[in-house]
């Protein structure tokens, strides 16, 4: 559940603002932060929905599918890591487009074959059973099919993600050796985006690997609360603690409120009641003159003595 809220609000955050969605690594959050959200949604749905076997199968495969769309994404951000850091690659033409058709295409690439096995074979690969009873118990991959169609590409995509963690830690610690009061900043930052990256985020499903079978209690436990505070560590590290990320929030924020009170201080003074008109009394009589425009009419106005002593000074005042 937190990682669900996390993620959902990182998605609010980077998505809102064109400015901010239109970075290379913003999208490639938003990427991953979707694919995490939507697969976490179907796993709390889907695997108890094992009364129809239709909708078992449904769900079964949204999950798988949402998962391989996340790893692959968790793939592009370390490629995306690897152009910033080490080739320092600033030409971005069209390379969401690519991430986007990788972590999409494979994916469905994996499932279909997976389907085409579950229909062709005997096994059925994406509900689990009782051997003896024949009865449904999750819908979710069975043994021989998770290891192929599921963990065997989380694990070339660790495996990839752990070379190019390496790659950045070089480039990053040879960059410590010359770093400066004025950019050792800068340094943290990027090196607690490279740890965020390629080692938060695949760190959880590594421990999945020792979560097999007759894994002990405590590596289940850590395993589940990796998993639940993953959302909650990306929404942290790349929309809460982004400086430019909460400045537009923020100053948005404050606008809006501030012309939200404009209009209701304006409001209450409109209410408030019409200005009281002035009318002369009998002792002072004064004459609202104005002087027109246009040249036709001529209006002499005779000033007294006491007016030019400044007597209805106090009239003209107010």
């Amino acid at each position: 559940t937190f990682s669900i809220i996390g993620l959902f609000s990182i998605i609010i955050g980077l998505a809102v603002f064109k400015q901010i969605r239109s970075v290379l690594t913003n999208r490639v959050h938003i990427g991953l932060s979707t694919s995490l959200l939507f697969a976490y949604i179907f796993l709390l749905i889907g695997p108890d929905l094992v009364a129809d076997k239709g909708v078992c199968y449904f769900f079964s495969i949204l999950i798988h599918f949402c998962f391989l769309c996340a790893f692959c994404w968790m793939l592009c951000e370390a490629i995306n890591l690897y152009l910033r850091l080490v080739v320092v690659f600033d030409s971005y033409s069209k390379m969401f487009l690519k991430f986007s058709v990788f972590s999409l295409v494979t994916p469905l690439v994996i499932v279909l074959i997976t389907v085409i096995i579950e229909f062709a074979g005997e096994n059925g690969a994406y509900i689990v059973e009782n051997e003896a009873s024949g009865v449904r118990v999750v819908c979710w991959l069975d043994y021989q099919a998770r290891m192929a169609a599921f963990l065997l590409p989380l694990l070339l995509i660790l495996c990839a993600n752990f070379v190019v963690f390496i790659m950045v830690m070089r480039v990053l610690f040879a960059s410590k050796k010359s770093a400066t009061a004025t950019n050792k900043t800068h340094w943290l930052a990027r090196l607690r985006s490279a740890v965020a990256v390629s080692t938060l985020i695949g760190l959880s499903w590594v421990l999945g690997f020792f979560a097999i079978g007759e894994a002990s209690f405590a590596i289940n436990v850590i395993f589940a609360a990796c998993n639940s505070l993953q959302g909650v560590l990306i929404c942290y590290l790349y929309c809460f603690a982004k400086n430019d990320v909460m400045t537009k929030w923020r100053s948005t924020i404050q606008s809006s409120f501030g012309k939200s009170s404009k209009d209701t201080s304006g409001l209450s003074t409109s209410n408030s009641g019409a200005p009281k008109p002035r009318f002369n009394t009998g002792a002072h009589t004064t004459k609202s003159t104005s002087v027109p425009l246009s040249s036709k009419v001529n209006t002499s106005v005779r000033v007294s003595n006491t007016e030019k002593n400044g007597k209805y000074a106090n009239v003209y005042s107010n």
